[in-house]
């Protein structure tokens, strides 16, 4: 019988569906299984969930590195992460583990995609907060955190990573002993009914690398006191991750595991030679028959041999063995060479000199890399603004506009007139808890910005009457505490001082209408133009100023806002007009 749980159904208000491929199974229609996996750049990624889920009808590709630190499956074992069983049902100590592996994975991999896969909505958010601390101490890396649905990085919790695919994955598994070193079987939504379902989707979201971060091991979770599939699955996969070979030297205790006599009596010419083989390199149905061992790198495979055996006979087609699954080895970075039964014992001579032949050439030849994926530009840069026709001048003051995801601990998307009273609770705690964290992200904002960005984070279709009231409820008591409400717009704080923030390329949310710019961030930015040139005329000023700000196009409206905001400048003295030229006003 499952143990007491610390559960919180507020944070998994989701229903549990049949899948769409067991409700059509259900009424008879055929199956047809896709075999051949392609996604994972390391198979050891993908072999569990090939094993347990798959029954090992999965046609998997050894890679050419075991070992490799970009590469396969690691385990982190935090020994003093601590479950705050009752109270914020987190692990911060996780959370910061998390947050640093981050910022050290896009130090390190800049090229690479990241994702953050948490086992719960509570350890999502304290992921988030922990990264987002990091970043404001370090405003170089904003570049990664833009939003791109394909390219971005992101934190999700287990039940929203469905469909997702990155370079790199790290999970934060969260539970584990509390504060009095107790520990319960409770693992979120493992527990609940397809646990392994959502456990199987999650883990092989990665191409290149999965790090598992835990503050428990596997033998922690005791499988007798629980019957969720999903958390003997769980149990199972750090197993693996702890246990599994990190090194050719386990790989090497196989050395008699050869599939036919032929194998064999090549490992032996090999050998003679003087290199190391591994027979049957790789975890599913198809293996590479003898992998080569780099004498420098212990670590990689400088040649694979490929037999015709009984290996090769498993193909349905001689375009599969003969031309597809080569094209696949080599795109991981292996380098074949191939042995024909009857050349090898009609001329046995010719063909261990080809065989020497091409073990000098790799081995002198440069490393072959593994072939890098295609991936499409990032779109986070933003455009370099140049002042006038001055080549080479930017101005230094002016940043990206930075758009924060709002990640509510609660699912709106679902909301029905007879849950009103609880739906309006949850929609007061939640813009009260994520209003100060808009606005110190994107403040000053506008009010009815800060109104959409909370609708859309909480997947509101629509403006509900409900939403509104409670929106504008939270906005007032907050102008009373930690906000500073100046007209329609909401600051961080008296002493903040505005930035000019421009629209990042590709983020649509960066792009501000004209009126939701405020008039100091905009007599800021004429400021800077007019500081950095010579002077110029009040046409030119608008114009650059409209461009500066993200506008191609100068509507009525704009330059009505715009003339305003000059006008004012002009009087208050911020700046003069000299033989019809603005420039900055003379102090003294």
């Amino acid at each position: 019988m499952d143990e007491d749980f610390d559960w919180d159904a507020s944070d998994y208000e989701f229903d549990v569906f049949d899948s769409v491929l067991d409700e059509c199974m259900s009424i008879g229609l055929p199956v047809r299984m896709l075999r051949w996996h392609y996604r994972s750049r390391h198979d050891s990624l993908i072999s569990f969930s090939n094993d347990r889920f798959y029954d090992g009808r999965l046609v998997l590709f050894p890679a050419s590195r075991m070992g490799a630190e970009d590469l396969g499956l690691e385990f982190v074992y935090v020994k003093d992460g601590v479950y705050d069983r009752g109270g914020a049902r987190n692990n911060h100590r996780e959370a910061e583990v998390v947050g640093d592996l981050v910022f050290e994975h896009f130090e390190r991999h800049p090229d690479k995609t990241l994702g953050v896969v948490t086992f719960s909505l509570s350890q999502m958010n304290t992921v988030q907060d922990a990264v987002e601390r990091r970043l404001r101490d370090r405003p170089k890396f904003e570049r990664f955190f833009v939003e791109d649905r394909l390219n971005g990085f992101f934190v999700k919790n287990l039940e929203n990573v469905q469909g997702d695919e990155r370079d790199v994955m790290f999970f934060s598994v969260g539970y584990g002993y509390d504060g009095e070193g107790r520990i319960t079987m409770n693992f979120g939504p493992l527990n609940k009914a397809g646990g392994e379902r959502r456990l199987n989707v999650a883990v092989t979201r990665a191409r290149e690398k999965v790090v598992l971060v835990s503050s428990i091991r596997y033998d922690d979770i005791r499988l007798e006191s629980t019957k969720a599939e999903g958390v003997h699955s769980l149990h199972h996969y750090m197993r693996y991750a702890e246990r599994r070979p990190k090194n050719l030297e386990d790989a090497m205790r196989r050395e008699d595991e050869y599939m036919a006599p032929l194998d064999q009596d090549v490992a032996e010419e090999v050998r003679r030679l003087g290199y190391r083989t591994v027979p049957l390199v790789g975890s599913g149905a198809f293996r590479v028959d003898l992998g080569v061992v780099d004498p420098e790198d212990p670590g990689r495979f400088i040649l694979g041999i490929m037999c015709d055996g009984e290996n090769y006979k498993t193909a349905n087609t001689a375009r599969d063995r003969d031309r597809l699954r080569i094209q696949v080895l080599e795109s991981l970075g292996w380098r074949i060479h191939r042995v024909w039964s009857p050349d090898w014992v009609q001329r046995r001579e010719t063909e261990v000199k080809r065989l020497e032949e091409a073990l000098k050439k790799v081995e002198k030849g440069p490393r072959k890399k593994v072939a890098k994926r295609r991936v499409a530009p990032r779109r986070n840069e933003v455009k370099k603004v140049k002042v006038l026709d001055t080549p080479g001048e930017e101005l230094p003051e002016v940043g990206p506009y930075r758009f924060v995801r709002l990640r509510p601990r609660h699912l709106f998307s679902r909301y029905s007139p007879e849950h009103r009273e609880r739906y309006l609770r949850n929609y007061h705690s939640e813009v009260r808890r994520l209003l100060p964290v808009l606005v110190r992200g994107e403040g000053p904002i506008h009010m009815e910005l800060a109104f959409r960005r909370m609708n859309s984070a909480f997947r509101l279709s629509r403006a509900t009457r409900a939403f509104k009231e409670a929106f504008t409820e939270e906005v007032e008591k907050a102008g009373k505490r930690s906000i500073e409400i100046r007209g329609d717009f909401l600051w961080p704080g008296s002493a903040f001082e505005v930035r000019v923030r421009v629209p990042v390329d590709g983020v649509d949310e960066s792009f501000r209408p004209i009126e939701y710019i405020p008039p100091e961030e905009i007599t800021r930015a004429m400021l800077l133009i007019a500081g950095h040139s010579l002077g110029l005329r009040k046409e030119s000023l608008l114009s650059e100023t409209a461009h500066l700000l993200g506008f191609k196009r100068r509507g009525s409206k704009i330059v009505d806002v715009l003339t305003e905001a000059f006008e004012k400048a002009n009087e208050d003295g911020s700046l003069a007009v000299e033989d019809g030229l603005v420039i900055l006003a003379r102090k003294g």
